[in-house]
């Protein structure tokens, strides 16, 4: 929720949908500022070219995600929003695989909470 108070347009924020509109957007953030430091970083190991893949597929998708939310279209959005949670996962699993102390642990953590959060706001929105 913190993240969620960190973005302006939350005071406006009147239901579920716009809530999850604001985490797919920070969640985008979130995965471009991963992509950066994983580029920038001095050495590039296997885990985080396979996390540099993984941040780009969900930077790929996420204005599909953003699309589907402000469309209404909550099914889809959640198996989109779903897929981003997954490939975070996918992320630390790589460390976890290769028995490495994770160097996005903290930022797999955000992003996985965020797609989350706002694939739960999907579920609310659409039960409410």
């Amino acid at each position: 929720m913190e993240a969620l108070d960190s973005d302006n347009w939350s005071q406006y924020a009147d239901d579920y949908q716009k809530f999850a509109i604001i985490a797919v957007g920070l969640l985008t953030a979130n995965a471009t500022s991963i992509a950066t430091q994983i580029v920038e970083g001095p050495m590039i190991s296997w885990c985080l070219r396979s996390c540099q893949a993984l941040y780009g597929s969900i930077l790929q998708m996420q204005p599909r995600c953003s699309d589907l939310v402000k469309d209404f279209r909550y099914d889809e959005a959640k198996s989109c929003l779903d897929q981003a949670a997954r490939e975070t996962k996918q992320c630390e699993a790589e460390f976890v695989r290769s028995y490495v102390v994770s160097a996005l642990a903290v930022e797999n953590d955000c992003a996985f909470k965020l797609a989350r959060l706002a694939s739960s706001a999907l579920l609310d929105h659409a039960d409410a």
